[in-house]
């Protein structure tokens, strides 16, 4: 099999979303696991489980359709933001200062990147 480069342009706010180029060795996925479970230690399990399993769970949006939404919410300082940066790079390289999508912008404009972004996980930060 011959290796095939694909670019793609991504829109604005999507820059950061990447897919493996070449599959993982198991010994790296198995790390790769490791670390992700490692974000139940985050926080309760009450507030990480929901989000680890929104991670998981995004890919399979058209077998399984979610009815959710997961809304975090607390006080100013509470780690909100860092929380779902820190779930959202099972997709990419997100920190709390380059989410994707923001509630500054317009409701046409949230709703068309939310459907671009339909199958991964997103967050809309205010």
């Amino acid at each position: 099999m011959s290796d095939i480069n694909v670019e793609v342009e991504l829109e604005p706010g999507f820059q950061n979303y990447c897919l493996l180029p070449t599959p993982p060795s198991p010994e790296e996925a198995a790390e790769a696991v490791r670390r992700s479970w490692q974000c139940l230690l985050l926080a309760p399990r009450r507030i990480t489980a929901p989000l680890l399993t929104a991670a998981y769970a995004a890919p399979l949006a058209e077998i399984v359709i979610p009815d959710f939404t997961i809304w975090l919410w607390g006080g100013t300082g509470s780690f909100k933001s860092t929380l779902a940066a820190l779930i959202l790079s099972h997709y990419g390289d997100f920190s709390e200062t380059n989410l994707p999508l923001s509630f500054e912008s317009t409701s046409n404009a949230l709703e068309r990147n939310l459907f671009l972004a339909k199958d991964v996980l997103t967050v809309v930060d205010d």
